[in-house]
């Protein structure tokens, strides 16, 4: 099993540190910096590696897991989950009246 390994966040003032987390690892999963299926570390490692509180992880986490980007085991671990993309609709051909005076 790939464990993701997490960039240092460097957090700016005036922002809720919780949302930052949440934008951060959103774009990481989202961009493919994270792979999909990949174990994130411990809360506390993740805790002690952005220096923030563990109650700040476990929000993060449960945000992201709101968006879909991250599932929980129990007992197991949180995981990257990137949503496949949807299914893009079949090229149509443009459809043009026909002009019913014309020959076909």
């Amino acid at each position: 099993m790939q464990r993701a390994v997490i960039a240092a966040i460097e957090f700016q003032p005036g922002v809720p540190l919780v949302q930052q987390i949440v934008e951060q690892l959103s774009a990481a999963i989202n961009q493919g910096g994270l792979p999909n299926g990949a174990k994130l570390p411990p809360i506390r490692e993740l805790s002690e590696l952005m220096n923030v509180g563990k109650s700040t992880v476990v929000d993060a986490l449960d945000r992201l897991r709101a968006k879909g980007l991250v599932v929980s085991r129990q007992g197991s671990g949180h995981y990257i989950h990137r949503p496949s993309p949807p299914p893009q609709p079949a090229t149509v051909p443009a459809l043009h009246p026909q002009d019913p005076l014309s020959p076909g």
